[in-house]
């Protein structure tokens, strides 16, 4: 593939819905794999521990949190942060922090 990445990301507050593709960038695994980008659906939203949690089937693996779930149009939608492992093995159910309280909790603000 011989494609260039932006120098940064739109960010959108607004979560997609429920069957929008997604992908995620990140690092899993080793620092080898390093801007490895994987797509899926958002399969829901959740709420754990009074925080609101993006759910998605988008490969994530160790290494993968911190970085960006993005939408078709390139816009942040989420931070990948967890992923369902049972007897170490992926599910397939992975969770990211809408970014809107990314920034809220750091504090941030940010108009489109």
């Amino acid at each position: 593939l011989n494609a260039v990445l932006p120098k940064y990301f739109n960010l959108n507050k607004k979560i997609p819905s429920v069957g929008s593709d997604v992908y995620a960038i990140g690092t899993p695994l080793d620092s080898n794999l390093h801007s490895t980008v994987s797509k899926g659906i958002i399969s829901g939203t959740r709420e754990e521990s009074s925080k609101s949690l993006i759910q998605s089937d988008v490969n994530i693996l160790p290494g993968n949190s911190g970085g960006p779930l993005i939408t078709k149009n390139g816009d942040v939608v989420g931070i990948a942060v967890s992923g369902l492992v049972i007897n170490n093995t992926s599910q397939g159910i992975n969770f990211f922090i809408p970014i809107s309280d990314a920034l809220s909790a750091l504090n941030v603000t940010y108009s489109q």
